[in-house]
């Protein structure tokens, strides 16, 4: 098998943890990405596995997620579930009205049927977030 075949494998699951660029990333389902909370944030940039930490407690880990999703609600995002997996928040997908406002001035009105769709058809991107047991909340892809 050939390197680049390698690169591209799909064997990792998700909650896969890797040392890269400096820092803890876990693989989210789509792609590696770094902790979005830690309780001990120098602990995430040490190439030791994370699992030679002590664990947390429950309560304390619970305690994390809520301050995350205080956090993320207040800036337009929306608790679509919880579960003993994680929260999963809703965010809404952004549109760059500006630009809609120069292109439909620059076509003379017909790209406003693109921006009124659009705005019709806006969906929300989805987010679950895990806390692990070292007291790092991941993001993970939710369908």
């Amino acid at each position: 098998m050939s390197n680049l075949a390698t690169l591209y494998r799909d064997d990792v699951s998700v909650g896969t943890f890797k040392f890269q660029r400096g820092t803890w990333r876990r693989w989210s389902g789509r792609r590696w990405a770094k902790a979005s909370l830690a309780l001990h944030p120098e602990r995430l940039k040490d190439a030791r596995p994370l699992d030679g930490y002590p664990e947390i407690a429950q309560d304390e880990r619970t305690r994390l997620l809520e301050l995350l999703v205080d956090s993320e609600v207040l800036h337009d995002a929306r608790v679509v579930n919880r579960s003993e997996r994680g929260i999963t928040l809703g965010y809404p997908q952004r549109i760059h009205h500006l630009g809609h406002a120069l292109a439909t001035l620059a076509t003379g009105g017909l790209w406003a049927v693109v921006w009124i769709a659009k705005v019709v058809s806006r969906r929300e991107v989805r987010v679950r977030y895990e806390v692990d047991a070292w007291g790092n909340i991941w993001p993970v892809a939710a369908a």
